[in-house]
């Protein structure tokens, strides 16, 4: 949980827009910190019909600089659960969202993106493998919190 806290930033709010997903996404695909990710076949479109579109930047930041990656398994289904926390403000309530990724054919495609109460995805943490876990940011509290030198990647 600490870690939730400590991480915890703004999501992004960006333009839903397919030209700002091209230019997230070129190619439909996004470098993460352990391994290149293929967004999933009508990603942009699953998020429009879902009533999604203000996570459209949530799902950069949570593939490019997750707080932690989890392993999971149901059965024969493996999936790696991308995870961040997020917060408007110090002080406040923290959400995550959640990237889950599988490998279809050998290749890792982000499938789903969702917002979970971070109770829940402290769960999942508790019962999955972590892959990856973060490890530098500066301290909450260092007038850096919405700062994009925060360790925050921004897109362009």
């Amino acid at each position: 949980m600490e870690k939730m806290k400590l991480f915890a930033v703004p999501m992004q709010k960006i333009e839903f827009s397919r030209d700002t997903y091209k230019r997230l996404f070129p190619g439909g695909k996004v470098k993460t910190p352990i391994e290149n990710v293929k967004l999933g076949e009508h990603q942009y479109e699953k998020l429009k019909a879902r009533g999604r579109e203000e996570y459209l930047g949530a799902v950069y930041q949570t593939l490019t600089d997750p707080v932690v990656v989890i392993e999971t398994e149901k059965g024969n289904d493996k999936a790696r659960l991308y995870t961040k926390s997020f917060r408007e403000f110090p002080g406040e309530k923290i959400d995550a969202v959640i990237s889950v990724v599988v490998d279809i054919e050998g290749i890792p495609v982000s499938i789903s993106t969702h917002r979970r109460d971070v109770n829940n995805t402290l769960n999942k943490i508790k019962k999955g493998g972590i892959l990856y876990e973060k490890e530098t940011a500066l301290p909450v509290g260092t007038g850096a919190f919405n700062s994009p030198s925060s360790g925050e990647r921004q897109p362009t």
